[in-house]
């Protein structure tokens, strides 16, 4: 069994985790819920992709090549580029799996069965010498596609952590530039929360958050009055070695 800090990025790029693992896995409980969440919300990330495709076409241009007039078709060339390379980064790591640990092959290059390889076999992953490439790698391909794939006009604001027991993830709140109303909250293991909820889920944040705020409270009172005792009793021994 291993005790060490969490490679698993955070949210924000390049930011380990740095939790303790106390398992033979590289990657803390927590961050295991982030990337099963991860990998069952991939299927869903590369189809919207494929529906971003066609997102706000151009008009058909004809150019001349070779005497030839060809018309170019009005592709979202970032949402090709951000599904080619979903797809074969899971399908370079589920290659890596098949072959380090003589798994049989996934049955298809399709990312709903890469996605299900690697979560099935995602432990023998975790505990491998590169389980933070893996994680970060995947992050940053799932994160380019979900942008992609919700268009380039949204913001998103991180508004606590995760509520579902089990789950530290950051949650999420995405919104559409001049409408300040949410149009989609989720964490990023994958948990949403459909608009009927978000009263609620409001209200558990600042309840999380209080209680943060006082148990930050309690631990500064607690440190000013070991330091104040300990001041106490430094004059003590002082006034006791001067009589």
């Amino acid at each position: 069994m291993m005790e060490s800090g969490c490679v698993a990025p955070r949210p924000l790029p390049g930011t380990p985790c740095g939790r303790r693992t106390d398992t033979n896995l590289r990657v803390c409980t927590a961050c295991v819920h982030r990337i099963r969440g991860l990998l069952a919300e991939l299927p869903h990330v590369y189809r919207s992709c494929e529906a971003a495709l066609a997102r706000r076409p151009q008009p058909l241009t004809s150019e001349r090549v070779s005497g030839s007039r060809a018309p170019s078709l009005p592709i979202n060339e970032h949402a090709m580029a951000a599904r080619t390379e979903l797809l074969e980064v899971v399908a370079a790591w589920s290659a890596l799996v098949a072959d380090e640990f003589r798994q049989p092959r996934p049955r298809s290059r399709t990312i709903e069965e890469l996605s299900l390889f690697l979560t099935r076999r995602l432990p023998l992953l975790l505990a491998h010498p590169a389980a933070d490439d893996f994680t970060s790698e995947l992050y940053t391909v799932a994160r380019n596609a979900r942008r992609v794939a919700h268009g380039d006009t949204g913001r998103h604001r991180t508004v606590g952590r995760c509520t579902h027991a089990g789950c530290e993830s950051e949650v999420t709140v995405r919104m559409s530039v001049g409408d300040p109303a949410p149009q989609h909250v989720r964490c990023e293991a994958g948990h949403t929360w459909p608009p009927q909820q978000w009263l609620h889920l409001v209200s558990q944040l600042r309840a999380t958050q209080l209680r943060a705020t006082q148990l930050r409270a309690t631990q500064l009172r607690a440190t000013q009055l070991r330091a104040s005792n300990a001041a106490r009793h430094g004059s003590g021994r002082n006034q006791a070695r001067s009589g």
